[in-house]
């Protein structure tokens, strides 16, 4: 009896399982792992146990301690995407170098740029800032 046929693109998917395997080993055997700075916190006095953010974490990074009925983020898996933190009734996830107050600093600090200098959008892209509208005259 014959072998059954290989589904296509079997010996890519596996040459590329195993290069991921192999990268992850090569940072192992380097003694740590890097991950990103930016990911999720539960404040625990904040937190209600509602579990909504175990629900909508879209990496599977939050897991609920029965013991203290909060929610925990597992910060090596969090990928800082802020599903958590805006899904929470609480308030109790923020996101780590999101915080409220380093976000309502930013909004601030655009609204009072000096209109003498061209926006950061321009600057990025070299297009020229345009002249500010003004208001008709009523009458």
């Amino acid at each position: 009896m014959p072998a059954p046929a290989r589904p296509e693109g079997h010996s890519r998917v596996g040459a590329q399982a195993r290069a991921a395997a192999a990268r992850i080993l090569a940072k192992i055997a380097r003694g740590h792992i890097e991950t990103e700075a930016i990911f999720a916190e539960v404040h625990p006095d904040r937190c209600s146990g509602c579990r909504m953010c175990n629900e909508v974490c879209p990496y599977s990074a939050i897991t609920y301690a029965e013991a203290e009925r909060r929610s925990q983020v597992v910060s090596a898996l969090c990928k800082g995407c802020g599903t958590c933190v805006a899904t929470c009734p609480a308030a109790a996830i923020e996101g780590r170098h999101f915080t409220d107050a380093q976000i309502y600093a930013q909004i601030r600090g655009v609204l009072q740029w000096d209109s003498s200098h061209a926006s950061s959008a321009s600057c990025a892209t070299g297009a020229p800032t345009p002249a500010p509208i003004s208001p008709a005259p009523a009458g």
